[in-house]
């Protein structure tokens, strides 16, 4: 590219921000970077000085990693975290102390670091639910308050409200049957307070115990925030102050997010801490005066063989999924904590086989697939639970030991399943263990895919389009009677969304004609249905037939009356 073309990609935009009265300049820099990440420079008077990355996530060349230190003391610079990610933009992460992450980072599915239960203020201790922001399996964002429960992902529950604390109340503790298990989330950094919602400043400051912890709300200070578009692009913010510039309040910093395009953003670590990192080199000037070593980071960095990539396909099944059925007597729910999802981990005594638990297996086509089993462990458990995969005409059987590994996912294997609908995986309680009686387990299954073959029509990058197909999680949820599902089309077909009850039955068809290109948010009213478990089927396919066949996903949610 020529030096006049490199001058043309250095966009200088003015809009009037709702920070004050400031009007921000933003200077496009770093262009030598993927066209699918901009950073921009921006000034406005104060003088207040900023810098921004919006990444387009539907560049599946990128991946969006939560790290955690991995250097002596439990902390190292975001430039370090950078330079050994080969990162093309990092910010800091979360809060910190004494060398560990006091806000949760879940790192490629795999909990880094958990989030404090609980802060001292007033001569109280307030349970602690606060904002984070996570990339979901199918690359989609989220924030959400979560609450952590235990020691592993499968313990994270996320809430559609913080808990109301006050600097003179202490809320209730939240309670996990109250919440939704946030086991789709694949990278996530925590931080707090929340920023926006929905596209509005929504500070909960009080709400999440900010006060008297040194984050001050209202006063201009260096900052670092997170948080994503309606085009689902991530947004990473950073704003000098004290040692340059004056900085931002969180509501100000707030509505800049909201004037660069955020629907959901979070507060992270900011004062010393605040790092914007592009292209190589540090680009703000943190206020200790040089780089802060800090304990979590969140990066942008390409896809290679020194990183585990995306998955292209990620599939978890329930044992209220109508994709599961059991056969034989005695099956029970398991009373011990740690099970997969809302449902608790089924039970059977071990016997002959007469007892049968099967997931049926649905992809979207034929292509290699990683299956994993997650299971409640227990010393009564059977030490070689056969799980019986059956792909293509063959049939594979695998015996794992339930009475180690349990609260995770375990690997069961790689096959390869194809999309007619008549693979499957089953688990029977032909088995044995060392205690009398003694019981299989079953609880989630999961297929993960990296084919890159399976992102034709679903993650296709196209700039001019809002985003994919894409089915989003709906909110709110759970939800008394009335949620909404929004869904978004990146060509022209037909599409049909429907809704079953646990059993598979159809109870409602939502949306059953062509769609143009565009989102579409839909709200369903559930009045005339009983509380419970509810399932939300997407179908989008080719608009010259009346067939919705193509894109296929399906996702849970829950009536509370």
């Amino acid at each position: 590219m020529g030096r006049v073309a490199i001058q043309l990609l250095i966009l200088t935009i003015t809009f009037f921000c709702l920070a004050g009265a400031q009007t921000f300049t933003w200077t496009r820099v770093a262009t030598d970077l993927p066209q699918s990440i901009k950073v921009f420079e921006g000034t406005a008077t104060g003088p207040v000085f900023a810098w921004y990355a919006e990444i387009d996530y539907a560049d599946t060349m990128l991946m969006a990693q939560a790290l955690v230190s991995s250097a002596p003391g439990g902390t190292e610079t975001v430039s370090s975290f950078a330079r050994r990610s080969n990162a093309y933009v990092a910010i800091n992460g979360g809060f910190f102390g004494a060398g560990q992450s006091y806000s949760l980072v879940v790192t490629d599915g795999s909990l880094a670091a958990k989030q404090i239960s609980a802060v001292s203020r007033n001569a109280g201790s307030y349970p602690l639910m606060r904002a984070n922001f996570g990339v979901m399996n199918n690359r989609t964002m989220q924030t959400a308050w979560i609450c952590h429960f235990g020691s592993s992902v499968a313990d994270i529950y996320r809430y559609s409200a913080p808990l109301p604390h006050t600097p003179t109340t202490i809320a209730s503790p939240p309670l996990q049957q109250n919440g939704i298990q946030w086991s789709s989330v694949r990278n996530a950094i925590g931080g707090g307070p929340n920023l926006v919602s929905n596209g509005q400043v929504n500070v909960t400051y009080n709400e999440e115990v900010m006060f008297d912890s040194g984050v001050g709300r209202d006063n201009d200070d260096p900052r670092t925030a997170i948080g994503y578009n309606a085009s689902s692009k991530i947004i990473l913010f950073v704003v000098d102050g004290r040692r340059n510039g004056i900085g931002l309040s969180l509501p100000h910093m707030a509505n800049v997010m909201i004037q660069l395009g955020c629907v959901q953003a979070i507060n992270l670590d900011g004062g010393g801490s605040s790092t914007f990192y592009a292209a190589g080199t540090t680009r703000n000037t943190p206020s200790d005066g040089s780089e802060r070593s800090v304990a979590s980071a969140f990066i942008i960095a390409p896809v290679s063989k020194n990183n585990v990539p995306d998955p292209t396909y990620d599939r978890s099944i329930d044992t209220d999924d109508p994709m599961y059925i059991e056969s034989g007597t005695g099956w029970f729910n398991s009373a011990n904590p740690g099970y997969f999802g809302s449902q608790p981990a089924r039970l059977v005594a071990t016997g002959n086989g007469e007892a049968r638990a099967t997931f049926r297996v649905s992809v979207p086509k034929k292509a290699s697939y990683d299956l994993f089993a997650w299971w409640v462990a227990s010393s009564n458990r059977a030490m070689n639970t056969p799980f019986i995969v059956y792909t293509q005409g063959r049939v594979d059987t695998v015996r794992m030991d339930e009475t180690v590994n349990g609260g995770k996912w375990n690997k069961i294997g790689t096959y390869t399943f194809g999309a007619a609908g008549i693979d499957s995986v089953a688990v029977t309680n032909q088995a044995q263990g060392n205690t009398s009686p003694a019981y299989i387990v079953v609880d989630g299954l999961r297929l993960v895919s990296y084919d890159r073959s399976l992102l034709t029509g679903i993650l296709k990058k196209q700039a001019q389009i809002p985003g994919s197909f894409q089915l989003r999680d709906n909110y709110p949820n759970p939800f008394n009677p009335t949620t909404n599902i929004e869904f978004r089309m990146s060509n022209v077909g037909f599409v049909t969304l429907k809704i079953y009850d646990v059993l598979g039955r159809e109870v409602a068809t939502l949306v059953n004609d062509v769609r143009e290109v565009g989102v579409y948010a839909i709200r369903w009213d559930a009045s005339s249905l009983p509380s419970g478990v509810y399932f939300y089927r997407l179908c989008a396919g080719d608009a010259s037939t009346s067939s919705a066949r193509g894109l296929v996903e399906t996702k849970k949610m829950v009536l509370a009356k």
